[in-house]
């Protein structure tokens, strides 16, 4: 499983829950810009 993998099941999750990336990255305690890289698989190595 690739970083784009996981970060499209975040994405799918994350909507399916009806949750706005600012949201999710509230709850999940990140910045909403990280939490974009990760839905769009990039991520820093």
């Amino acid at each position: 499983m690739d970083l784009r993998e996981i970060g499209g099941r975040v994405a799918r999750e994350r909507a399916r829950a009806g949750l706005s990336q600012r949201e999710l990255a509230v709850r999940a305690e990140l910045s909403q810009p990280t939490l974009a890289r990760i839905e769009a698989g990039s991520g820093r190595r």
